[in-house]
């Protein structure tokens, strides 16, 4: 192929590492047009594979065809505003997958929680976040925090009394007034027993082995609030974090956290 000026579709294909349909297909919509010879077959010269190359350089920049075609017939003083929207897409779509990136990572961690939690339960830990608002799958806002990460849904209630449980969403400061009412705040550095909780939709996500385990714990100890925090859900089933407040000593619940790791 070396010194040669004229090339069939299927050169121009491979030296361009695109499909010959790609190049019919741009053709078809008028990027360039290439004149078949007498004997039916169009012949691409150098000029020719230089203005695709071209062409592929807009499309790499994830331009439309149509809009390239309308940027390389446009006069001079047009380019400049067509490239600067080219540039603010570009800009729109690198911060779309920065949050795409960062909502990856957030799952990662949470995998990497659920793991060190199953290899080692009942463990005493502060909760980590501050502020627990009462919500429905009917609120948007709330939807959409869920979506953004889904492990800022918990379930609590409190096991001293006969309260039934609710749903609850984590936030990151105290709503704004006239909002959902604070069903929990973090007033101090509280240490809480942690295991993991499988459960499903019809508890409400509570799991029946936490109701299990905490009645286990109400036989030696006193509990108040149990919070069970969303991790993630893999083949059908949710994985989350359960939380319980031992009202005893640090000593008694160390005791306690022994116990249940020998007894399982």
């Amino acid at each position: 192929m070396e010194g040669k000026r004229n090339f069939s579709i299927g050169e121009i294909a491979e030296i361009l590492n695109i499909p010959a349909s790609t190049l019919r297909f741009w053709e078809e919509k008028g990027l360039f047009h290439i004149p078949k010879k007498e004997n039916n077959y169009r012949s691409y010269s150098s000029m020719d594979l230089a203005q695709i190359a071209e062409i592929m350089f807009y499309r790499n920049l994830g331009m439309p065809v149509k809009r390239i075609n309308d940027f390389l017939t446009a006069p001079l003083e047009e380019h400049e505003a067509f490239l600067r929207s080219v540039q603010q897409q570009l800009v729109d779509k690198i911060e779309e997958y920065q949050r795409m990136y960062q909502q990856i990572c957030l799952q990662q961690a949470h995998f990497q929680a659920l793991i060190r939690l199953l290899e080692s339960p009942y463990t005493l830990e502060e909760i980590p976040f501050f502020y627990v608002a009462a919500w429905d799958f009917w609120e948007k806002d709330k939807l959409r925090r869920y979506i953004h990460d889904p492990a800022c849904y918990v379930w609590l209630r409190d096991t001293s009394s006969q309260a039934p449980g609710q749903k609850g969403i984590i936030l990151d400061q105290p709503p704004a007034q006239g909002e959902a009412p604070l069903l929990w705040v973090k007033m101090d550095r509280r240490m809480f027993l942690t295991f993991p909780v499988h459960a499903e939709a019809e508890d409400n996500y509570e799991g029946v082995e936490a109701r299990e385990l905490i009645a286990r714990v109400q036989e030696h100890c006193r509990t108040g609030l149990y919070m069970a925090q969303h991790l993630l859900t893999c083949t059908g089933k949710e994985y989350l974090k359960g939380y319980l407040e031992i009202r005893e000593t640090p000593e008694e619940m160390e005791e306690l956290c022994t116990m249940l790791r020998k007894t399982g």
